[in-house]
């Protein structure tokens, strides 16, 4: 009978044993959960904040792109004005010299006026050509902005008891 009592003393210390070591495995479980828990919030604060500081960055280009545009469109009503001008100048400019090729002093003031104009069109053409270019550039910001505002999944992490 000694001997069965042993092997179930045995028996009970090696259960209670695994007992221990059972509550030890959850309480090590428990703390590494809540230590993936506490990384995972962080992680989410940083990628809160990184959302965020891309979607001020975001409205930011999008304004400017706004104004560019607008800028953009004064611009080309300003020369098509211009080139109305230069054309109409350029128009009377060929009347007179058919028709009064003796007013040589009146065609060499509309010649002027188109030089002036000229350089008043090269000028807006090159600034309409560098806001077509900055509106781009701004346009693919925003595109690339956009890519990298989508959230990345969250990971999941499964538990086996």
């Amino acid at each position: 009978m000694d001997g069965f009592n042993k092997s179930l003393d045995e028996l009970l210390h090696f259960a209670d044993t695994l007992k221990l070591r059972e509550k030890e495995l959850e309480q090590q479980h428990t703390s590494e959960l809540e230590k993936q828990k506490a990384e995972y919030e962080i992680q989410m604060q940083i990628d809160k904040r990184r959302i965020e500081q891309i979607q001020e960055i975001n409205r930011t280009l999008t304004e400017q792109l706004e104004r560019s545009t607008h800028k953009q469109v004064e611009l080309e009503q300003r020369n098509t004005v211009l080139q109305a001008k230069y054309n109409c100048c350029a128009e009377e400019s060929k009347q007179i010299k058919e028709l009064h090729n003796g007013k040589k002093q009146r065609i060499e003031e509309l010649e002027k006026i188109v030089r002036m104009l000229t350089n008043e069109k090269a000028k807006l053409d090159n600034e309409i050509k560098q806001l077509k270019t900055d509106n781009q550039t701004l346009a693919d910001k925003i595109n690339e902005s956009l890519v990298q505002t989508s959230p990345p999944l969250p990971s999941t992490t499964t538990t086996t008891k």
